[in-house]
């Protein structure tokens, strides 16, 4: 079986923090990934953003947890 992965970072807020306020913070995120240096500093960096909303940070991440849930579950894996 072959696979292929890679790590990601997302942008979070807690859970009830009001939908004006996340609105709010993600045109000013969305604004900053849409800026040149910004965009270069990051692939400095080895990162390739993906902008985007908190429903699609909220579907990616439920599809990880569809991913790799089984395999944590099936090889018992856990933090140290």
């Amino acid at each position: 079986m072959r696979m292929e992965t890679y790590a990601w970072q997302g942008v979070v807020a807690p859970a009830g923090t009001p939908a004006e306020i996340q609105r709010k913070f993600n045109v000013e995120l969305q604004a900053a990934l849409a800026n040149e240096t910004v965009r270069r500093k990051l692939a400095d960096a080895g990162l390739d953003p993906i902008p985007g909303d908190p429903a699609h940070m909220n579907r990616y991440v439920a599809e990880e947890v569809v991913r790799w849930h089984p395999l944590i579950k099936e090889r018992q894996l856990t933090l140290d």
